[in-house]
């Protein structure tokens, strides 16, 4: 059996997520002793060639179990570890699984769970953060369009329903230790001044709720 603790506590991890990926950073990911992915993140060109553990929110793993979206299931079939966030019962697969924990706060999502979990649980040598700008990018510019996703304004509502703030402290907390390094867009994003990150979030929140920024 796959045990998640004993394949990352003292080693090299990089958690790949689903926004921007720079052309040069495939050697860099696969250099990792562990590459942890997104479910929805692709295989191949910038985001590297190799996957050890793919961590699938609870949309991700109702779709599955549903058979809703087999885009997900084709992109990580090979993948020899799942990890789940959320209610464990709603998917069904033969083989080794672990539910990954919270932070305190309502609706995290993957990239910040997946970052809390191993540094509160599981003592990595290292964590290094790619394809991912806690949504600094702003609207049309946070995520890949290599990886699917919904319209613009139903990723603006997601994004302002997941309490992006409240999910920036938590990156800030885990960079505070030492352990976590990233991509420079994730750096950049984790060193922005509150205020500079506030007029982001309005940008998508004018995306998402247009009568509210016409007032």
């Amino acid at each position: 059996m796959i045990d998640f603790g004993e394949l990352v506590r003292g080693r090299t991890v990089a958690v790949v997520g689903g926004g921007v990926i720079g052309d040069d950073q495939a050697t860099d990911i696969d250099g990792h002793d562990v590459v942890y992915r997104v479910g929805r993140t692709p295989q191949g060109g910038g985001w590297g060639e190799r996957a050890d553990a793919v961590f699938l929110n609870w949309q991700d793993s109702r779709d599955i179990y549903q058979r809703s979206h087999q885009a997900i299931l084709a992109n990580i079939v090979d993948v020899p570890l799942w990890v789940y966030k959320g209610k464990p019962r709603e998917t069904r697969r033969t083989g080794d699984w672990r539910v990954a924990r919270w932070p305190k706060i309502k609706n995290p999502n993957a990239v910040t769970v997946m970052l809390w979990d191993l540094i509160r649980y599981h003592e990595p040598a290292s964590v290094t953060v790619y394809a991912t700008d806690l949504y600094a990018g702003g609207p049309c510019d946070a995520f890949s369009p290599e990886v699917p996703g919904r319209d613009g304004i139903g990723q603006a509502t997601g994004i302002i329903k997941h309490q992006p703030r409240e999910q920036r402290k938590v990156h800030k907390a885990v960079v505070s230790t030492g352990l976590i390094a990233g991509d420079d867009r994730y750096l950049a994003a984790v060193a922005m001044s509150d205020e500079e990150y506030d007029q982001v979030i309005r940008a998508w929140w004018d995306v998402a709720y247009p009568e509210t920024a016409a007032a």
